[in-house]
């Protein structure tokens, strides 16, 4: 069984959006609840940095609660001076390198599930410290020996595109699912858990018709199957189409 530490970044009505109602402390509160409900289901145990808009741990405490876990993951809102920048990108502890397609998957699905771009993974280092993270929850979380350590920024609350989607909780939902396929199946929860079937393609079928039918992005259907670019497949072809536990 793997352990995720899901961090709701930030909290209550800390930075807001440029659309009404949007502050990305209670919005990815919601996300992180959505994703934990949705790793429960994959038999996961999920454990929060913070449950409610009224806890505030420092970035410290909240990376020190990676220890003994399999994954750590920090889920934010980017910001930017320019209203037409939008899109997904994952942050990946400078001290795991290994971890970066798994990184890049995360980042894609969630951007799949929004109808975003995926801007790429990136690891951003200390200014004065070389060799450690520049944000202070993936350094917390790495020092503690947590195998992957995460920080994805969902859209930009200031692009207005962005900021509807998140406001929506049914896109929340889809992200969510979305990136829980994705860690299950890197953790190999999927397997264990036996969530999911095999499907045999059909005639005509690609990869979008097939997510369409059930259900689960066409890009976790190619990162489970170990599908690249140009992501095509063939007819008679056994794809495994992974599922959320129910």
């Amino acid at each position: 069984m793997a352990t995720i530490v899901i961090d709701p970044g930030h909290t209550g009505s800390y930075n807001p959006g440029v659309c009404i109602g949007y502050y990305e402390g209670n919005t990815m509160l919601r996300l992180a609840q959505f994703l934990g409900t949705a790793l429960n289901d994959l038999g996961a145990t999920v454990i929060y940095t913070r449950t409610n808009d009224s806890q505030n741990p420092s970035l410290t405490e909240r990376g020190r609660m990676a220890a003994g876990a399999d994954l750590f993951i920090s889920l934010h809102s980017d910001a930017s001076d320019n209203p037409l920048a939008r899109g997904v990108t994952s942050y990946n502890s400078v001290q795991r390198p290994m971890s970066v397609p798994f990184a890049d998957a995360i980042g894609e699905a969630a951007a799949g599930a929004m109808g975003n771009q995926f801007r790429g993974t990136i690891a951003r280092p200390s200014e004065t410290t070389p060799g450690v993270d520049f944000y202070g929850v993936l350094r917390a979380a790495a020092a503690t020996g947590v195998p992957h350590a995460f920080l994805i920024e969902h859209g930009f609350h200031t692009n207005q595109q962005d900021c509807e989607l998140l406001s929506n909780p049914d896109v929340l939902k889809r992200i969510a699912q979305a990136e829980a396929e994705v860690i299950a199946y890197e953790l190999g929860l999927s397997q264990s858990g036996g969530c999911g079937f095999v499907y045999t393609v059909q005639p005509g079928e690609n990869l979008y018709l097939i997510s369409m039918k059930f259900g689960v992005s066409w890009q976790e259907i190619a990162y489970a199957n170990g599908i690249v670019e140009p992501y095509s497949v063939m007819p008679g072809q056994e794809l495994f189409i992974p599922q959320v536990c129910r």
